[in-house]
């Protein structure tokens, strides 16, 4: 059942409706922090985005075992790490996972490394997520300029060894496209100096 209410700049939708409650979806013009948060509030969020992926076509049926997973994994870094650092961590995960359009629950060990901080760290406030001077982190393509799929397995260390391979043989490096793989990219180029 969907029903809206629209007061001014704010929209709320009853997403489901038991005997025991509803599930209702708002928006509005201004975004929570995200250190402001609780775990209740993500959790519903969580819900709402599940269910705005359905209604958009944007995960699959057969896909939801593996994004239910996922949230499950997350409520599990709840026990361990500071409740904001998790929800870095998420936002990171999602933005990542629909530049690159990768299966729900696909552990990204770089984003654990930067976002989440264990309970009782120096720090009991994380408020933005550290940047390394030396090192930015930059997202990989999934498609190339032409929008074919760019083979992940080519641009890892192991390299591609599927003799008809369906997927193009090129640097995932944003901007690049060239013949070489994207775990040799900055190898591929004279160096100055």
């Amino acid at each position: 059942m969907l029903s809206g209410v629209n007061s001014g700049d704010n929209d709320e939708r009853i997403v489901s409706e038991s005997g025991s409650g509803q599930l209702i979806l708002k928006s509005g013009p201004d975004k929570p922090k995200l250190e402001s948060l609780n775990v209740s509030q993500w959790s519903m969020a969580n819900l709402a985005i599940l269910y705005k992926l359905l209604e958009e076509g944007r995960l699959a049926q057969n896909n939801i075992l593996d994004y239910l997973s996922y949230a499950t994994r997350t409520y599990q870094l709840f026990l361990s790490h500071d409740v904001t650092s998790v929800f870095f961590y998420d936002r990171g995960y999602r933005r990542l996972q629909y530049l690159h359009k990768f299966r729900w629950g696909t552990d990204v060990p770089h984003i654990q490394t930067v976002f989440l901080k264990s309970k009782g760290s120096n720090s009991n406030k994380f408020s933005k997520p550290p940047v390394s001077t030396s090192k930015v982190f930059k997202p990989f393509s999934s498609h190339t300029a032409g929008r074919k799929e760019i083979c992940k397995k080519f641009n890892s260390r192991l390299g591609c060894s599927l003799s008809g391979c369906k997927f193009e043989h090129v640097c995932n490096v944003p901007g690049c496209g060239q013949r070489h793989s994207g775990s040799g990219h900055q190898s591929s180029f004279p160096k100055n100096g």
